[in-house]
């Protein structure tokens, strides 16, 4: 997945529609990241026009003028995230053929986006402590994954299909991709070129994505010691399970499972 610049934080909420209104015409100096929850958002950047579905993402560039085609529909939600960067040519990163597509990993997505707004009522809440750099961190992974590609169609994605049933089914076990492709009966390093090719992420990333999805779930479900939840996750190691899960979501497990159990919803 190609890197992005680093991001600042800017804010983030939730909008739930009420069946009125339609989104304002403006033009800001910010990056904004749509992400579909429900319904549909009908909406235009300059002379494009767009239909954001469940489970799709868009990104609106910095000045450029954008504003609703329609009235909201009575079940539309959407997460939205606003961000800057230092060079205004780092923007350029986010000025897609398709600014409109698919989220790789809705619930990958789903998590950082609850992690980013209780992590924002944190900062409300509290002052900016350390809030302001884990935002910028969540943000930056959320920025990621929205420019994360799905896998296409095709038999081409039969075999990544495949691998990723097995990796969802044996992610407790000390897995491998010459063990993966062994069952799949083809050559790990094809396995590999294919998987990053279809899917933007290696084999290993997705491994970890996996172990580090079902912790996540454990940390929110029970009060299990994280030393356990690693175990049960498929780390023999709390130490690298502890690095591994801020890597992924920019926070301790003690963190994530702190801030879940808050419950907060954050709406406009």
């Amino acid at each position: 997945m190609t890197d992005i610049p680093c991001p600042h934080f800017l804010s983030a909420g939730r909008f739930v529609s009420r069946g009125h209104g339609r989104h304002p015409v403006r033009t800001i100096d910010s990056l904004e990241l749509i992400i579909v929850l429900s319904g549909r958002l009908d909406i235009f950047e300059e002379e494009r026009e767009f239909h954001v579905e469940a489970g799709e993402r868009l990104f609106l560039l910095p000045f450029r003028r954008h504003g609703g085609l329609a009235a909201y529909e009575p079940e539309l939600s959407f997460f939205w995230m606003h961000t800057a960067f230092e060079k205004r040519e780092d923007y350029a990163y986010f000025a897609l053929e398709e600014p409109c597509a698919p989220v790789a990993s809705p619930e990958f997505a789903g998590a950082y986006l609850q992690l980013l707004l209780g992590e924002q009522r944190r900062r409300m809440l509290e002052g900016e402590g350390t809030a302001q750099e884990n935002l910028d961190a969540l943000s930056a992974i959320l920025l990621r994954e929205a420019l994360r590609k799905c896998a296409g169609g095709g038999g081409r994605t039969a075999l990544t299909d495949a691998a990723n049933q097995y990796i969802r089914i044996h992610f407790d076990e000390a897995l491998t991709t010459s063990e993966i492709a062994a069952h799949l009966q083809c050559h790990p390093d094809y396995l590999s070129r294919l998987y990053s090719q279809v899917c933007g992420c290696t084999v290993g990333d997705a491994i970890r994505r996996e172990r580090i999805r079902k912790a996540c779930e454990m940390l929110e479900r029970s009060n299990a010691p994280v030393k356990q939840i690693a175990y049960e996750a498929g780390y023999s190691d709390v130490s690298y399970f502890r690095k591994q899960f801020f890597r992924e979501c920019a926070m301790t497990p003690k963190e994530y499972r702190n801030l879940r159990r808050r419950g907060h919803v954050n709406t406009e």
